[in-house]
């Protein structure tokens, strides 16, 4: 099922680009590609993008309320599409920043986290630089869920 995932992905909706990211996306972000940038030449602007980001205090307010009502959850993450991201700028130790910040926002609550990084590298398992799975992301993230349903995972 991968297999024909990644199949049907490259043809019919990936061929404008070398990236794997959707055609229907494309056309929004290729100018970040048009150039490659130096290795690491926009770390300073991701890590204060990432850090100074509104989001981080609406998460902490859902994990408040969450754990206030004895929710019994789960956070499962989507990864970067490492390559791409580096392809314009980003390196991997600045992406890393993203990943901390998780942890410490989610970590307090005692709610398992499962943030995704390890996927990071998979080719093709992001359609878009916004981390929405592809077909063959969600292959991916439905057996993470089959192992969550079937009590492997916390």
């Amino acid at each position: 099922m991968e297999q024909r995932a990644k199949q049907e992905r490259r043809i019919r909706n990936t061929d404008s680009n070398p990236f794997g990211v959707d055609n229907s996306q494309w056309p929004k972000i290729k100018e970040l590609f048009d150039a490659p940038a130096a290795p690491g030449s926009r770390d300073d602007d991701f890590i204060n993008d990432v850090t100074i980001a509104r989001e981080w205090n609406d998460l902490g307010l859902a994990l408040r309320v969450m754990q206030e009502l004895g929710a019994d959850a789960i956070i499962n993450e989507q990864p970067h599409e490492c390559a791409a991201v580096e392809t314009i700028g980003v390196s991997e130790t600045a992406q890393n920043t993203y990943y901390e910040l998780l942890h410490s926002v989610v970590d307090p609550y005692g709610i398992p986290l499962l943030d995704g990084q390890e996927w990071g590298r998979i080719p093709l398992f992001s359609m878009d630089l916004a981390s929405h799975a592809s077909r063959k992301g969600w292959i991916y993230v439905d057996q993470r869920l089959d192992q969550i349903y079937h009590s492997s995972l916390p």
